[in-house]
């Protein structure tokens, strides 16, 4: 007889080993925290076992290519302008430059990665065609910037941190947060941190008839929530040292730029979402730290999609 295999739910239990690999994490970034929301045995293989994903040569354009490249052609542009005053006319000038002087700027993008140096010169093919969407991503989010100056750029991916105390298992742990910001400008009084999103953004901002609390409550609960909660987090650390800053999120979706910046905050987040926000962080932390809550496989298939662990689970 022929049978199949009955699916085996699988469960890590924290060692003492696990704790102290946790402890000794330089960082924790959004993308790592977000692994945990949308499986616990995801984020064990990736933070506590180290299981890497294969690296391959690339010969072509990349997902994380395509996205590096972009940013550093955006932080050259605007590197210059740094606590200044950007007006249409200093715009205008940068979109002359990206129409017209665009090899100049793709050469010096590439150049700042060894990995990318081999696409500096590309000349055909299908490399040749992501550099030409590039350039007219470029020139489309300028054209955007354009509507919205004057405003005042603070800051061009820049790193934020800050430390976050947590109490498991009778011990006090200091765990480091992390995030890079691509853009923080200001506004009329009001600052603004932007994000660059290559990727597709499933953009599900309001928090329609539901408190802030439970908007926040579902970052935690949905992975589909995914970029509020990347967004929440910046702003996280944002305030954390700017504690009186008037300061709203937004994204702009390189896929869907007709509508230019999406802002996921409709007002300035008030410091009682920000301490909200911050002691679900803790209690997720908590949880993680936690030896009585081993690592669980997640239980919605839809998760396991696109995880590089898959076949290790038996859901490919």
């Amino acid at each position: 007889d022929i049978e199949l295999p009955v699916r085996k739910e699988i469960l890590i239990e924290k060692t003492d080993e696990v704790i102290k690999i946790l402890k000794d994490q330089k960082q924790y970034s959004a993308t790592t925290i977000l692994s945990y929301i949308n499986c616990p045995l995801q984020f064990y293989f990736k933070k506590a076992a180290g299981l890497k994903e294969e690296d391959e040569v690339e010969e072509y354009f990349s997902a994380a290519a395509f996205g590096n490249i972009f940013h550093q052609v955006m932080e050259d542009l605007y590197t210059g302008d740094k606590g200044k005053d950007v007006t249409a006319a200093m715009i205008d000038e940068k979109l002359n430059l990206a129409k017209n002087n665009f090899d100049e700027l793709w050469k010096a993008a590439c150049s700042k990665y060894e990995e990318y140096a081999e696409f500096s010169d590309v000349k055909l093919g299908k490399n040749l065609l992501y550099k030409r969407v590039i350039q007219k991503l470029v020139q489309k989010v300028l054209q955007a910037d354009k509507e919205q100056a004057p405003f005042k750029i603070l800051a061009l991916e820049t790193e934020a941190e800050r430390e976050l105390s947590i109490k498991a298992n009778g011990e006090s742990y200091k765990v480091k947060l992390f995030g890079r910001l691509d853009r923080i400008e200001q506004k009329d009084g009001i600052t603004r941190i932007v994000d660059y999103k290559s990727g597709t953004v499933d953009l599900k901002n309001k928090p329609v008839k539901i408190s802030d609390n439970e908007h926040i409550d579902n970052m935690f609960e949905n992975i589909k929530r995914k970029e509020n909660f990347q967004q929440m987090f910046y702003a996280s650390l944002y305030l954390n040292t700017n504690k009186n800053q008037k300061l709203i999120i937004g994204v702009y979706p390189l896929k869907k730029l007709s509508g230019g910046i999406f802002w996921f905050e409709d007002e300035p987040i008030t410091p009682d979402k920000k301490e909200y926000f911050d002691s679900k962080l803790t209690a997720l932390f908590t949880e993680i730290f936690d030896k009585n809550t081993p690592f669980r496989q997640t239980r919605d298939d839809e998760h396991c999609t696109y995880c590089p662990y898959i076949s290790l689970c038996y859901r490919n």
